[in-house]
């Protein structure tokens, strides 16, 4: 994800750089506009990427709201809202009118962000905010938008960790992907849903079971004798996507959860095989550099750089083993369930 938003930049530097400085001279002059300046604008989208937040219909940094810094659970919240045209809160007889912001745009409203305590504070007390929303973000997100991973302890990088894992769907050559792509995208879905199903696996039943309602419409076939009057439904075009949805949140029986279960835990191991062991991952996490020992030489910008990467990178990877092995175990035991019922 890094790389592709660099390359991204970068090529916007490019286009830049033969097609409007050279256009206009007297605005871009060589001596300043020249690849030196490479750097800077990828440092100055840096800063936007990772601090600036959708305010209207733009990017906005907010310089006094980027002093709270991030703390787990804070109570204290931060959010993007619109205020009426006159400043204040919506009067009673406009608020009915009022459905989004907007509405509130088109009535004149503006854009106000907006920091409010949850709890007394102190004078001088620091006031934090909670960046992964307690949880919401997993820790290779909080990596690639704020350049951190939050907490100090194993338990807390394991308990943040998730990976993204991409689950493949209904098959080009299923003879019912047709209904199948029907049923999803009159729920709203789109047909691209029908492809497969992109899921932050985290150590949560309800995420770990997230994938199952799409893998098992995938999984529906002709042959699926447990849910015969689905299937029937399916092949005449006379599915209600309502009731096959709902249908689909629960095990349809013992050989579709089966090959569910199969899909899942060979995308689990496969990703669990990329990793490095947890042994190395958790020296690595725990790794503060050699500066403390005795005798040792301060470590180099670039040598101390490496390290606190390594550390970062190792604490996200141990996330996303736990995320992966508690997933892992969940559907192996689904499997072993279903290959005893036959």
């Amino acid at each position: 994800m890094v790389e592709s938003t660099l390359d991204t930049i970068r090529l916007q530097w490019a286009r830049l750089s033969a097609q409007v400085f050279p256009a206009w001279p007297d605005l871009f002059p060589p001596k300043f506009f020249s690849e030196a300046l490479l750097d800077d604008f990828v440092w100055t989208h840096a800063l936007v990427l990772s601090r600036g937040l959708p305010f209207g219909d733009e990017m906005a940094m907010i310089p006094y709201l980027d002093y709270a810094n991030h703390e787990a659970g804070s109570p204290n919240t931060c959010s993007i809202s619109m205020s009426s045209p006159e400043g204040e809160e919506v009067a009673e007889t406009v608020k009915a009118a009022v459905q989004s912001m907007s509405d509130l745009e088109l009535l004149g409203g503006r854009s106000a962000a907006a920091l409010t305590a949850g709890k007394d504070h102190a004078e001088g007390e620091q006031v934090f905010i909670d960046y992964g929303e307690s949880g919401w973000r997993s820790s290779w997100e909080m990596l690639y938008t704020y350049g951190f991973v939050g907490g100090d302890t194993s338990p807390e990088w394991l308990s943040a960790g998730g990976a993204p894992l991409f689950f493949e769907g209904v098959r080009a050559s299923d003879p019912l992907r047709q209904q199948k792509v029907a049923v999803l995208a009159s729920l709203g879905a789109g047909e691209d849903a029908a492809d497969g199903q992109w899921v932050d696996i985290k150590g949560t039943a309800e995420s770990c079971l997230s994938m199952a309602p799409l893998l098992r419409l995938s999984h529906l076939s002709q042959e699926s004798r447990e849910a015969e009057t689905l299937v029937a439904d399916l092949a005449k075009w006379g599915a209600d996507p309502q009731q096959t949805w709902a249908a689909l949140q629960k095990p349809l029986g013992p050989k579709i959860e089966a090959s569910v279960a199969q899909q899942v835990v060979a995308e689990c191991e496969a990703a669990l095989g990329q990793l490095p062991a947890a042994e190395q991952l958790a020296k690595d996490a725990a790794d503060q550099g050699r500066s403390g020992e005795a005798g040792a030489a301060p470590p180099s910008d670039d040598s101390s750089h490496e390290v606190g990467r390594r550390r970062l990178a190792a604490r996200v990877r141990l996330g996303e083993r736990a995320a992966l092995e508690a997933c892992l175990q969940l559907w192996s035991r689904a499997l072993q369930k279903g290959a005893a019922v036959k």
